[in-house]
């Protein structure tokens, strides 16, 4: 099946449809349209897979489509422009530019825990690119898959746009095609998977994975509003987020103050979270059970209750954790929340090796939290701890800028996306050098010794 459409998408492109910028506009606000007019579709999906209230629903999902779009519309006449490049003496009527164009037919996979989001930006940014696209959406939240497929079933014909929801056992067909782009959104693990595969067609990507996201907590921070973002960053989503904190490193000085506020905001934010109508369900049996095996033999400071028929855990602190244990050395992706401690000595440049001893013992992660007041320590925290991205005295709130490229770096991933840097990922930037067809330059074709031209550019440069 999957062979069929591909083949139907590459006879389109070729076609040139998807080339004029104003063509791309009008899809895009197509789509628009179409998520204004089924919001409340759209917000009841996500409710039945993940339990979202619609608070949560519209701010992590529907608002910031809603944005790239806006913005997409608004920049791409710019960002699909010639971009004027300097010239060389050995051409000096030459002109070089660069242009944008669509790399062709891309695949795009997005993941269960934002199952709208993460389909809907990257599919904007491969239309605003001009291509033609798969889109392969999470089969986990079936709900909303289910919904994006009957809505993009409606909404495009199979040589722009198709969309399934198959299962894994769908998956080798799937990925057997010689896409010219594949973007993917999920576990490292399959991450890997899908980059060996996209090897044999030398197909290029854009991986966005997870790993370990450390949250930093120096004593010089504020205390109380770190453990307030933080529970709030940690447990939204019920704890299903790529960027969310994956276990704190705290400063054993203020071990019991902050871990009494954190407790604080737990109560004030998720109060009963097991009862609680606005706290987020675990997106299935397999993933709950997962989760409650983590916390077999682990020290629970806080939480760890667990309500199966609705897929609920409490927010959970863990403590006094084994280096061997599951916790450090698997993504958690639940809300469950381990803490370590540092012991600040006052020498700042020891702190600093402490704190990298500990992240550096996981792959470098997709995100980076520092809460402090010490610019020092902030600096050397920043510029030597290696991440995709990074917020000091904040979480997650660098992925909503639509001007910040998003993205990992090893394990956690492999080039970044959101506005032109989405477009870009999505783009061929291709050079173009233009010469009069009067115009040649003699020197070229000498021979021997060096001309007379190169020994006064030798001389001018000082080379």
């Amino acid at each position: 099946m999957f062979k069929e459409v591909f083949e139907g998408q590459r006879e389109y492109f070729r076609s040139g449809k998807t080339y004029d910028i104003e063509v791309r506009k009008s899809i895009i606000k197509v789509v628009r349209k179409k998520i204004i007019d089924q919001e409340s579709r759209i917000l009841e999906a996500l409710k039945l897979d993940l339990n979202k209230s619609e608070q949560e629903a519209y701010i992590t999902e529907i608002l910031p489509v809603m944005n790239e779009i806006d913005y997409t519309l608004k920049h791409l006449s710019k960002w699909g422009r010639k971009k004027r490049l300097k010239g060389t003496l050995f051409s000096p009527f030459s002109s070089y530019y660069t242009i944008a164009e669509p790399k062709g037919q891309v695949l795009v996979v997005s993941p269960f825990n934002y199952p709208f989001q993460l389909t809907l930006i990257p599919l904007v940014s491969a239309l605003a690119a001009g291509n033609t696209v798969i889109l392969k959406v999470s089969e986990i939240s079936s709900h909303t898959g289910r919904l994006l497929v009957e809505l993009f079933g409606a909404l495009f014909s199979e040589e722009l746009v198709f969309c399934t929801d198959v299962d894994p056992s769908g998956f080798d067909d799937l990925f057997e095609l010689p896409y010219n782009h594949v973007f993917f959104t999920g576990s490292t693990r399959i991450g890997r998977e899908i980059y060996c595969l996209g090897a044999r067609y030398l197909s290029s990507m854009t991986l966005e994975l997870g790993g370990k996201s450390p949250a930093i907590v120096h004593r010089s921070a504020n205390l109380k509003l770190a453990a307030r973002k933080i529970v709030w960053g940690k447990f939204l989503n019920a704890g299903q987020t790529c960027i969310a904190p994956d276990y704190l490193l705290v400063d054993r000085s203020v071990r019991a103050e902050f871990l009494n506020l954190l407790i604080e905001e737990i109560k004030s934010q998720l109060n009963s979270a097991l009862d609680n109508e606005a706290y987020g369900k675990i997106v299935s049996e397999k993933h709950f059970w997962r989760l409650v095996g983590l916390l077999e033999r682990e020290k629970v400071f806080y939480g760890g209750g667990h309500d199966e028929s609705t897929l609920k855990i409490e927010p959970t602190l863990v403590e006094d954790i084994s280096h061997n244990s599951r916790l450090l050395s698997e993504e958690i992706f639940g809300p469950v929340l381990p803490v370590l401690y540092f012991d600040d000595d006052g020498d700042g440049d020891a702190l600093g090796n402490k704190v990298l001893d500990v992240v550096g013992r996981n792959p470098e992660p997709l995100a980076l939290y520092v809460f402090s007041e010490d610019r020092f320590f902030v600096d050397f925290v920043v510029n030597r701890v290696r991440a995709g991205g990074c917020c000091v005295n904040d979480v997650l709130v660098h992925l909503l800028s639509v001007d910040v490229p998003f993205g990992g770096r090893g394990s956690s991933g492999l080039g970044s996306y959101h506005g032109v840097h989405g477009f870009l990922a999505f783009s061929h930037v291709k050079s173009v050098c233009r010469t009069p067809g009067w115009f040649d330059l003699s020197m070229r074709y000498e021979r021997g010794s060096l001309s007379k031209f190169v020994k006064l550019l030798k001389k001018f440069k000082g080379w």
